[in-house]
């Protein structure tokens, strides 16, 4: 059974009944007939990496780098939350400097560009307040997104019975105490 998380994620008007971590997803995101699989799996990843890159140039910040090693950790990651049936942060020990960003959607396939856009979103949800440190962390995937130092990406995602789960990790890793109004600047 699958362990229902807190609800954390901006919600979409839509027709669609998909939901992705407590907002429903667009209907242009997903194609009901499709399935993430090794055909498409390498575009997907590629529609992650660029998608994070469009939000990143918005404020100004260098594009990001896929790097394989931090991606077969991600996809570890993804692999290892479908086998437990549970969607959780790994532990900060096992990925001391990467930071994470975790999805998950109740389809089999969702364009990669609309897993990033949830992140981003939060910096309206949360009226994200730039300029100085946050109180809390409740936009913490769209600020990891946008991180100024973070230059490199990795992406896993995994299929299991009831949908999918969706792993970005990130080096150096964000969301440090004290370097949020050098690291997260305004759009530009």
């Amino acid at each position: 059974m699958f362990n229902k998380v807190k609800n954390i994620w901006p919600s979409h008007s839509s027709n669609s009944s998909k939901r992705a971590q407590g907002g429903v997803v667009p209907a242009d995101a997903i194609d009901p007939n499709a399935v993430l699989n090794d055909d498409n799996y390498d575009e997907f990843v590629q529609e992650v990496l660029v998608a994070h890159n469009h939000y990143r140039s918005l404020h100004g910040v260098r594009p990001l780098e896929l790097k394989d090693e931090i991606s077969r950790y991600s996809l570890k990651w993804a692999k290892t939350m479908a086998k437990d049936k549970q969607m959780k942060h790994s532990l900060p020990s096992d990925r001391p400097n990467y930071g994470e960003n975790i999805y998950y959607f109740s389809g089999k396939y969702i364009h990669g560009n609309h897993v990033v856009e949830s992140w981003y979103n939060e910096s309206i949800d949360h009226n994200y307040q730039y300029g100085k440190e946050p109180k809390d962390l409740r936009a913490g995937h769209f600020t990891q997104v946008v991180w100024k130092d973070s230059t490199y990406l990795g992406v896993g995602a995994t299929v299991w019975d009831k949908g999918l789960f969706v792993v970005c990790n990130y080096e150096p890793h964000g969301n440090i105490i004290g370097q949020f109004v050098r690291n997260v600047p305004p759009p530009i």
